[in-house]
């Protein structure tokens, strides 16, 4: 796959074919996330390979564009649409492993977003050294106290339970990655006003690290 993959990047006649057709892109683009989740669950499970301490020039809006291109599928199957709004044209020395932390946080409001709905992804630059991510999506009833311990390990609210598998484990992961970052993580929810649902919100600052 790895090599396979490499000759697809070099080749310029498939790369003009992958421009035209968002299928054969995503399904090429998902190897590389395998690979991404591989190398941190290497780093997880051994330590020996400093993957949480690996930097190179991140962009932010590809990323988040990419990563919107391989789960539209996944989102797809509960009639959910993506939307991206704003932009972000720097180009931050930043962690490798930022990739998985923004696939964990879009897979989240994937599996806890109703059916035919959208996510919202809002894009910025905050300055020539930083850029901001905010992700929305509408999720069903989160109590008060339950909001201060989301980024627990194992920790999921009465709403989660009921409404996806999982294990607790994803805010947490994402969490300790954007630490990593020299980022913070924040999350808010706001309950609509009919009082049926809520609004889910992460927020991430990413800084330029020297």
């Amino acid at each position: 796959m790895m090599d396979l993959s490499e000759a697809i990047e070099i080749n310029e006649e498939i790369q003009k074919i992958l421009g035209s057709n968002q299928d054969l892109f995503s399904l090429v683009e998902g190897y590389g996330l395998i690979k991404y989740r591989l190398d941190y669950h290497d780093w997880v499970i051994s330590a020996n390979n400093p993957f949480n301490s690996r930097c190179c020039s991140i962009n932010v809006h590809k990323i988040i564009t990419k990563l919107s291109y391989q789960l539209k599928y996944r989102a797809k199957k509960k009639n959910i649409e993506i939307r991206r709004e704003g932009a972000s044209h720097n180009n931050l020395n930043q962690r490798v492993a930022l990739f998985v932390g923004f696939f964990l946080l879009i897979e989240n409001a994937i599996k806890y977003s109703p059916s035919d709905r959208e996510i919202i992804i809002k894009m910025q630059d905050i300055d020539i050294n930083s850029a901001e991510v905010i992700i929305e999506n509408q999720c069903g009833i989160i109590e008060k106290d339950e909001i201060p311990k989301l980024k627990q390990m194992h920790f999921r609210s009465k709403s989660a339970i009921s409404s996806a598998s999982g294990r607790g484990l994803g805010l947490k992961l994402a969490d300790n990655i954007f630490s990593d970052a020299k980022s913070r993580l924040d999350i808010s929810y706001t309950l609509a006003e009919s009082g049926d649902y809520g609004i889910f919100s992460v927020s991430v600052v990413l800084n330029d690290l020297k």
